[in-house]
């Protein structure tokens, strides 16, 4: 703690609430949210989903974004976070199971109160592997633009408590053992 006096600079200079680094991770939100539409629109619609061949609706459309959101804003926020806690893990993983269980549970309602999503999820999406896939591809493709910035940034414009990790890290590889 000591050690790195220059840590504390970046809470003085205010360059982790600088307009820079939130119009950044605005245009990241924007990117990931226009891939997240394309993909999940070009992937589903066009999609069979059930024995008799019809095609998927809005619902379900609806349903396979919104997974998506989820996945990708969570894995964001665990490839952003730098030292992992219980807690963290918990609230990550805990809030993709939540969604998974709600629309399970909101599915089973009545279909006066579940409306337009009356076992979408149970009857239709779990059961095909073009949703998991779908899923998994989206997820992964929008991770792509943030691993690159954040590649990129880390090598040509450290932060001050990266530049600390790094200079940690080098020395755990350097001491013979």
């Amino acid at each position: 703690m000591w050690q790195f006096p220059i840590l504390y600079q970046e809470g003085v200079q205010n360059i982790l609430f600088s307009w820079r680094l939130i119009l950044s991770w605005m245009l990241n939100g924007f990117i990931s949210a226009t891939m997240i539409f394309f993909f999940c629109t070009k992937a589903i619609l066009p999609q069979a989903f059930d024995e008799e061949g019809r095609t998927a609706g809005r619902d379900m459309l609806a349903v396979t974004m919104y997974t998506c959101v989820v996945w990708v804003v969570n894995l964001q926020m665990a490839l952003a976070i730098r030292y992992f806690t219980l807690i963290q893990h918990i609230f990550i993983w805990g809030s993709i199971a939540y969604w998974y269980l709600f629309l399970m549970v909101y599915g089973a309602m009545p279909p006066n109160i579940s409306t337009n999503v009356y076992k979408v999820f149970i009857e239709t999406l779990a059961p095909s592997p073009s949703f998991w896939v779908v899923t998994f591809f989206v997820a992964i493709s929008t991770l792509i633009p943030y691993i690159s910035c954040s590649v990129i940034q880390m090598w040509f414009f450290p932060m001050y408590h990266q530049m600390v990790q790094w200079i940690r890290y080098e020395r755990k590889t350097n001491v013979p053992e």
